[in-house]
Parts: C-alpha cells; sequence; structure tokens
C-alpha cells in the first residue's frame, strides 16, 4: 500500500536540498551582470528568447547529471569524491576570477541578435550559467536522493520527470504550430507552458487557446493525459482514507478473534471435564465431589463455633 505522507514528505526535503544546494552555485542575480556585459545591448524580445532557452537548457542539463550523472561515472571509472574535489576547485577558480576582473574592460561590441540565439546553449548556459561546479552539486545530490524517489509509485522520481517532460514538450509543441498561426494568442514559450499547464490540470482558463490543427491535436493528447494523472493522483489519496479505515478493521478483528480464541479453549477444557466425568466409575465421582467439597471448605471463613473450639 502506497504511504503518500512518506512520498510527499520525501519529494519536498529533496526539492528542498536540491534548490538550496543548486541556487548558491548557479547564482543567477549574480549571474545577471555577466550576462549584460557578454550579451550587450540587445532588444527586449531577444532577451527574453535568450533567457527562456538558457533556462530550459539548464534545466535539462542539470536534471540529466541529477539522475544520470553517477551511471556515467560509475561507466568510466571515476568516483564521485574525484568530481566533488574538481567541482569544488572549479567553483573556487571561478569566484577568484571574478574578484579580480578588470572593471575597466571596454564594454564589447554590439553582436547580432542571431548569432546571440545561436551561443544561448554555449557559452551562456554551458560553462556559465551550469558549470563544472553545478554539475558536480548535481551528481552529488543526484547520488543521495531519499530512496523513496526511486521506489515506483506515483510520486517517484521517474514518474515525476516523465510528468514534466510530457509538460515541457507538449508547451513546445503547441508552440511550433501557433506561433506563426493566423489568429493564434500562444506568441511564446511562456503562454505555451501556461496553456500546457492549465490545460494538463483540466482548469480550463480560456485566455490561452490553440487554433491550428495541429495545436488542436496537442490539445487532445494533454487532455486525455490530464485526465488521466488526475484519476491517478484522486485514486491514490482516496486509498489513504481506505488504508485507514482497512487497518482500524483489521485491529478490531484481530483483538475479536483473539477472544473467541480464547473462549473456544475454555469451552473445549470444559467438554473434556464433563466427557471425563461421564466416562467415569461412580466411586471416582464421588472421589471427585468430596475433592471438590474439602476444596470448597478450605475455603470458607471459620464460623463461630470453629473459633470456640479453637479456643
Amino acid at each position: 500500500m502506497i504511504d503518500i505522507r512518506q512520498e510527499v514528505t520525501a519529494v519536498i526535503e529533496a526539492t528542498v536540498l536540491v534548490v538550496a544546494a543548486l541556487f548558491p552555485i548557479v547564482n543567477p542575480l549574480g549571474s545577471a551582470a555577466i550576462f549584460v556585459n557578454l550579451v550587450g545591448p540587445i532588444a527586449f524580445t531577444t532577451q527574453r528568447l535568450l533567457a527562456q532557452k538558457i533556462v530550459i537548457y539548464s534545466f535539462f542539463l542539470l536534471l540529466c547529471s541529477l539522475l544520470w550523472g553517477v551511471h556515467v561515472l560509475s561507466f568510466f571509472g571515476i568516483q564521485i569524491y574525484a568530481v566533488q574535489i574538481g567541482g569544488g576547485l572549479v567553483v573556487a577558480a571561478t569566484g577568484w576570477s571574478l574578484l579580480n576582473q578588470d572593471t575597466g574592460q571596454a564594454k564589447p561590441a554590439a553582436t547580432a541578435e542571431d548569432e546571440i540565439l545561436e551561443n544561448a546553449f554555449y557559452p551562456f548556459t554551458l560553462p556559465i550559467t551550469v558549470g563544472p561546479g553545478s554539475i558536480s552539486v548535481a551528481i552529488t545530490l543526484g547520488a543521495h536522493l531519499p530512496p523513496e524517489l526511486h521506489e515506483p509509485s506515483l510520486f517517484s522520481l521517474r514518474v515525476l520527470i516523465a510528468a514534466a517532460a510530457t509538460l515541457f514538450l507538449g508547451a513546445w509543441l503547441v508552440l511550433l504550430f501557433e506561433e506563426h498561426a493566423k489568429g493564434s494568442n500562444i506568441h511564446d514559450y511562456s503562454d505555451a507552458l501556461w496553456w500546457a499547464i492549465v490545460t494538463v490540470t483540466t482548469v480550463g482558463y480560456g485566455d490561452r487557446f490553440p487554433v491550428s490543427d495541429g495545436g488542436r491535436a496537442v490539445a487532445v493528447i494533454l487532455m486525455l493525459l490530464g485526465i488521466g494523472l488526475i484519476g491517478v493522483l484522486t485514486a491514490t489519496v482516496a486509498s489513504v482514507f481506505v488504508k485507514e479505515h482497512t487497518d482500524a478493521n483489521k485491529e478490531e478483528f484481530r483483538k475479536g478473534h483473539a477472544d473467541l480464541g480464547q473462549q473456544l479453549s475454555e469451552i473445549s477444557d470444559r467438554l473434556a471435564d464433563v466427557e471425563r466425568r461421564l466416562g467415569a466409575t461412580p466411586a471416582e465421582v464421588a472421589a471427585v465431589a468430596a475433592v471438590a467439597d474439602a476444596e470448597s471448605g478450605t475455603n470458607e471463613p471459620p464460623g463461630p463455633d470453629q473459633g470456640t473450639s479453637a479456643s
């Protein structure tokens, strides 16, 4: 039976641990100034598109390191401790270089927007945003995740990743169909991702919707997946209450069964005693009656005559 409380607690603890460990290393707030210096003056729409690409690349890069980084290291015979030491040295060297950076350098010349978008993965994502230090931390976290996340259940790591991947993939597919469609209201990935979340959760705000045939086909698939996901989640939550009621009934049945067994044992002993008496001779029955009378007499309190004679 699924222990939903323990699994939800494990997911929350793992999420807090991963975010708390990776946020200082990735340091998006501190990297913003570096990006402004590297990218230079560009249009706001290009900045937004570049940020979206970097976020997607960084997410999947860290996710792959978290899930399969240990297996890759084992395949090449590299110990996790070597990666930790190497990543720490890289982080220290990067911090030292930033502290000693010459602030009087001239700003770079303006770069073509197409060339900037082509460099979204390298070098803007790797190694500027997600460098060796972030990857080593992600691999270390993946090696020490709670065992509950590896067990097959609704809140296991594989199921959560599959759901998130389906969400991101659906948003990307609908954006391909809707970005240049006539009358479309989904123009960038943020709109597509919001629409995918609303569709999978079967909320249906109606502020974003596909107008092309391809986008509607993706919407049908996401709606079916969302209905199945909500159904499984509802059944899982219901199983918690059913389990509590079943455990209470089992405990009550166990106590009643123990009392019934004791009563049956007493009845069996009495029946055996009756059978023994019925099969005995009159002399044996008289002897047993005499013993019983003697035992009852010794248990009675002494009368006044007995007390006087004793004195």
